[in-house]
C-alpha cells in the first residue's frame, strides 16, 4: 500500500540494526499498574452503552453489558491456563483497546453523516489488532488460546444480534469482528508461511523477541539461534594488574570484541556482569572498555558466554608472567573530527577513539583488519550521542582508521614505575530504566608521577556530549594530563521501557552534573589508592562464536519492514471489508 511504503522509504539508507531497533517504538503498554481488571470492566461497560445507546434500548439489552462483561471474566479464565506471553494485565489492555475502538465507532457513528459504516470501519480495525496482538503474545500456545480470543468475541457480539432494538448494529458488529479476525489469520498465515528469517517464520521470531522484551524469557529466542550457523571469532584483550612482588592481579580491565546487546538479559547483554562476578569472586575488580563492535557481534547464545566468561576466568587465574611496570603520558592524536588518546602501558597500547562533541556510535570490529601492530588496543569510547547519528558515515570510519596508522607508527618512551588507582562508585536513586547499568561508574586512574591519566567509565548505553564535559571539568583540577569518559555500551538497559529508542542514553534521565560529582567522588578515593603496580596482557581468542551476523541482521530487518507493511495493508483491508460490510447493511 503506498501509506505503508511512503511512511518507511528512507530505511534502506540506515544499516539493518538501526532498522531493526527503531522498531522500538511501536511497543507500548499502558502506563497504569495492576492487572488492569477495573479499567477493563468499566471501558467494557462504557462501550456496551454506547453500542445500546446506537441500536437502541430494549427489553432485555442490559444483556448486552453481560456479554461485555463476560468477555473479561474470560480473560480472568484463561489466566489460569499457560498461555505464552499473556497474562490477566495484557488480555485486559486488549480488550480495553477494543472496546475504545468500539466506543470511536460509536460516536462517529452517532454523531457524523457517515453513520453505520464509520461503526464497521473502526470496529474492523479494532478487531484486528485485537486477534494480531493476542494470537502473536500467545506464541506457541496460539491453538490453546485461540478458544478464549474467540469466545470473547462473540459473548460481545451475539447480544447486540438479540436485543437491540435496532439489529443491525449487532449485525454490523459481527460482521465487523469476522472482517478484522479474519484479515488478522490470513497475515499470521502469510507471515508463518512466507517470510521465513534462516529457516525460521518471522511470526515465531517476533513471538520469541517479545517473550525476552516482556518477560525475559530467552529459551524461545535461544531455541531459534539454534538454527543459526553464523560463526565469528571473539578477541578480548585483559590487562591484569598486580601490586609489586604479589603473587596475583587485583583489577582486570577488559577489551572485548563482543557486542553487550542485543537488548535486556538475551545474549551477550548480561555477559559483562557475568564475567565481573566470576572474576569477583577469586578478588579481581574488573572494569570494561569498549572494543570494536556492533550488533555483528552480538553472541546469542548462553553456551557461548559461558564459554567465553570461563575461558577468561582460567586465562586470568592461570597468568604468572610477563609483567612489566611502566607507562607513557598520554598523547592526543587528531584526524578530522576524530580523535585519539594513547596512552602506553607495561608495552600495551591504549588508544581511546572518540568523535565528541560530534555524535558517533559503534566503531565496526572490521577497523581491526586494518591493524598491523599487535601493542595497540583500540578502545571504542562511546561517548556522545546524537539522535541524528545512527551509524557511523564512511568519513568517520576512514579518519579512525587514519588515527589507529598514526598510533600504530608512535613508540612512546614508558617510565618506571607504573602507579594505578581504581574506585567504583553507584549512582543512588537511579536504576537500569533510567539508563545506568549494575557496574555504574568506574574510575581507573594510569600513569607515572607527573603524567596521570583518569579513564571514567560509565556503566551505559552512550551518553551526551554534555556528560563527558562535565566529568572533564570536575577531574582536572585533580591535575590529571588527561581525562576522558567512557561507556560500555551496556544492552542491559535496553528494552526495558517501550516507545521512542527502548533506553536512555545516560544524561537523559540521570543529569550529567550528578554523573560528574559521582565520577569526581570515585576519582578521588582511586587517587587515595594510588600504588605502584606491574601490568601484563592476555590476547584471548575464542573461535565459532554463534553471533548476529551481517547476512541475519540484514535478513531480519528487511523482513521485518516487510511485515510491518503487510500489517499495516491487512489492517486497511480489514478497515475496507468493514466498509463494504457497512454498505450492504445499509
Amino acid at each position: 500500500m503506498f501509506v505503508a511504503r511512503s511512511a518507511f522509504e528512507e530505511l534502506p539508507s540506515k544499516s539493518a540494526t538501526s532498522r531493526i531497533s527503531s522498531l522500538y517504538r511501536f511497543l507500548w503498554g499502558f502506563p497504569v499498574r495492576g492487572r488492569l481488571l477495573g479499567l477493563a470492566t468499566i471501558v467494557s461497560l462504557v462501550a456496551s452503552a454506547a453500542i445500546i445507546r446506537v441500536g437502541g434500548f430494549g427489553k432485555y439489552s442490559l444483556l448486552v453489558a453481560l456479554g461485555f462483561l463476560f468477555s473479561v471474566f474470560v480473560n480472568w479464565i484463561a489466566d489460569r491456563f499457560e498461555l505464552g506471553l499473556l497474562n490477566l494485565r495484557r488480555m485486559n489492555q486488549i480488550t480495553t483497546v477494543n472496546s475504545i475502538f468500539l466506543i470511536a465507532g460509536c460516536l462517529l457513528s452517532f454523531y457524523t453523516p457517515v453513520g453505520l459504516i464509520a461503526f464497521t470501519v473502526i470496529a474492523a480495525a479494532g478487531s484486528f489488532l485485537r486477534t494480531i496482538i493476542y494470537l502473536s503474545l500467545s506464541g506457541k500456545s496460539i491453538l490453546r488460546s485461540s478458544p478464549f480470543l474467540f469466545s470473547a468475541m462473540i459473548s460481545e457480539s451475539i447480544p447486540p444480534i438479540l436485543f437491540l432494538n435496532n439489529g443491525v448494529y449487532g449485525v454490523a458488529m459481527a460482521g465487523s469482528y469476522v472482517a478484522g479476525g479474519c484479515g488478522a489469520l490470513a497475515l499470521i498465515f502469510i507471515l508463518v508461511k512466507f517470510f521465513p528469517i534462516k529457516r525460521v517464520s518471522i511470526w515465531n521470531y517476533v513471538s520469541s523477541v517479545l517473550a525476552v522484551l516482556l518477560d525475559g524469557r530467552r529459551d524461545w529466542l535461544e531455541e531459534i539461534a539454534e538454527n543459526l550457523d553464523e560463526e565469528a571469532e571473539i578477541r578480548v584483550d585483559v590487562l591484569c594488574f598486580r601490586d609489586l612482588g604479589a603473587a596475583r592481579p587485583k583489577v582486570a580491565v577488559m577489551i572485548p570484541t563482543f557486542h553487550p546487546g542485543p537488548f535486556k538479559n538475551f545474549g551477550s547483554s548480561g555477559l559483562i556482569y557475568d564475567i565481573a562476578e566470576k572474576l569477583g569472586s577469586k578478588g579481581v575488580e574488573t572494569i570494561f572498555f569498549k572494543g570494536p563492535s556492533n550488533h555483528e557481534t552480538n553472541i546469542i547464545t548462553a553456551k557461548d558466554c559461558e564459554k567465553i566468561a570461563y575461558g577468561i576466568l582460567e586465562a586470568v587465574e592461570a597468568l604468572e608472567s610477563s609483567y612489566r611496570s611502566s607507562a607513557s603520558s598520554p598523547q592526543e592524536i587528531w584526524e578530522g573530527e576524530a580523535r585519539g588518546l594513547l596512552l602506553s602501558i607495561g608495552g600495551s597500547k591504549l588508544l581511546f577513539l572518540t568523535k565528541h562533541p560530534k555524535g558517533m556510535e559503534d566503531i565496526p570490529p572490521s577497523i581491526l583488519e586494518k591493524v598491523d601492530d599487535d601493542s595497540l588496543i583500540p578502545v571504542d569510547a562511546h561517548n556522545c550521542f546524537s539522535d541524528d547519528v545512527k551509524d557511523l558515515d564512511d568519513r568517520s570510519i576512514e579518519e579512525f582508521l587514519k588515527i589507529l596508522e598514526k598510533a600504530s607508527m608512535k613508540s612512546p618512551d614508558e617510565t618506571s614505575p607504573l602507579l594505578l588507582g581504581y574506585a567504583r562508585n553507584a549512582v543512588e536513586g537511579f536504576s537500569r530504566e533510567d539508563g545506568i547499568g549494575d557496574l555504574g561508574i568506574s574510575v581507573l586512574i594510569l600513569g607515572h608521577r607527573g603524567a596521570l591519566t583518569a579513564i571514567v567509565a560509565l556503566d551505559g548505553n552512550n551518553c551526551l556530549p554534555e556528560v563527558r564535559d562535565a566529568i572533564a571539568r570536575e577531574l582536572k583540577p585533580l591535575g590529571f594530563k588527561a581525562v576522558e569518559a567512557v561507556t560500555t555500551d551496556t544492552h542491559i538497559v535496553n528494552g526495558l521501557k517501550f516507545g521512542g529508542r527502548g533506553y536512555h542514553p545516560l544524561g537523559e534521565v540521570i543529569p550529567a552534573g550528578r554523573l560528574a560529582e559521582e565520577s569526581l567522588k570515585a576519582a578521588k578515593r582511586a587517587l587515595e589508592n594510588l600504588r605502584p603496580v606491574e601490568v601484563a596482557r592476555l590476547r584471548l581468542r575464542f573461535r565459532g562464536i554463534k553471533v548476529m551476523s551481517p547476512d541475519f541482521l540484514e535478513e531480519a530487518a528487511a523482513k521485518a519492514y516487510r511485515g510491518l507493511t503487510l500489517f499495516f495493508s491487512f489492517l486497511t483491508a480489514s478497515s475496507i471489508l468493514g466498509s463494504l460490510w457497512g454498505l450492504c447493511l445499509l
